[in-house]
């Protein structure tokens, strides 16, 4: 049995525009965002290897499915590379804001920094297309602040 392209490829869109978030990613910045950014979304947690040069954060962003390119932008003062970054369910999140596009908005992020520096600043940002410019707010006061954003 022959079935058209036309046919596959309508599969294809239906299956991509079903409502799954794209593929969450990292990209390390120069500096921290500029003004502009409101708050929107959390760094709940922070741990810091410093001997290894490892960073792990963990919280939630304002990405929602309508948003193509699901990116956070991070800047850490001493960072090498991303490692890692992967999703996780917030249905708290979703609840609290009421908007069930957001349940996937749980985040752990993996930062390669240079081993044996301190963590002074630690920005992470973002640009949604339903909600805009959004910077994550530190969980507590002990977390390294974003010095230079607004």
């Amino acid at each position: 049995m022959r079935i058209p392209l036309i046919s596959l490829a309508m599969i294809g869109l239906a299956a991509c525009s079903a409502g799954a978030p794209s593929e969450l990613t990292a990209s390390l910045q120069a500096g921290p965002p500029g003004p502009g950014h409101e708050i929107g979304g959390s760094i709940d947690v922070v741990s810091y290897d410093e001997a290894a040069g490892k960073l792990t954060i963990e919280g939630w962003h304002m990405l929602t499915p309508e948003t193509r390119d699901q990116v956070l932008n991070v800047y850490v003062n001493n960072a090498v590379s991303v490692e890692s970054v992967t999703r996780r369910e917030r249905p708290d999140v979703a609840a609290a804001v009421g908007n069930n596009d957001l349940k996937d908005a749980g985040f752990a992020l993996v930062v390669n920094t240079e081993p044996g520096t301190p963590v002074t600043q630690l920005c992470v940002s973002m640009m949604d297309k339903h909600y805009g410019s959004r910077l994550l707010n530190p969980h507590s006061s002990d977390q390294p602040a974003c010095i230079g954003s607004n």
